[in-house]
């Protein structure tokens, strides 16, 4: 994660809530990897950066693909589970205050791409936001057990 996000430099940049948002569209959870290690591994990354600000985790799912468990899981861990479009996902971002939205998605240079989002990425970030976009695997990948084991995310939840 490191160089994702511009360092915080000041008070104010430190205390910005992050939005992250997780497509879950053609993408599968490591083996043995448990939703609280991928909220505190995001946790941990914008700590690193300097932010010490409210995270919130969206996981955004297809319609009729994850089963009540698997939600109840992730939910039950503090992430979201939502069908909705990112798009919708970074209005409500603009709308609850957050300055900093991340975007994990295996379609994110696709997405870079589409002139809607090109525009909308614009004017958040014309208003101060910051907004990142990058593949899951940047963050989520078999590496988190490891650090989890280590104790190397002890603490970042």
């Amino acid at each position: 994660m490191s160089g994702l996000f511009p360092p915080a430099t000041t008070r104010d940049m430190s205390g910005r809530q992050t939005c992250c948002i997780l497509d879950m569209e053609d993408y599968s959870i490591p083996d043995g990897l448990c939703p609280h290690l991928i909220k505190k591994k995001i946790k941990k990354a914008m700590l690193d950066s300097g932010y010490r600000g409210k995270v919130e985790v969206w996981a955004c799912v297809a319609e009729n693909t994850w089963s009540d468990e698997l939600r109840d899981k992730f939910e039950s861990r503090g992430i979201c589970v939502c069908l909705t479009s990112q798009v919708e996902l970074l209005f409500w971002a603009w709308n609850a205050g957050t300055s900093n939205v991340l975007i994990l998605s295996n379609h994110h240079e696709e997405m870079e791409q589409y002139p809607r989002f090109s525009r909308f990425r614009k004017a958040l970030e014309s208003k101060g936001y910051c907004v990142v976009s990058a593949k899951p695997e940047t963050l989520i990948n078999q590496s988190i057990i490891e650090e989890e084991q280590s104790g190397k995310l002890r603490g970042y939840f």
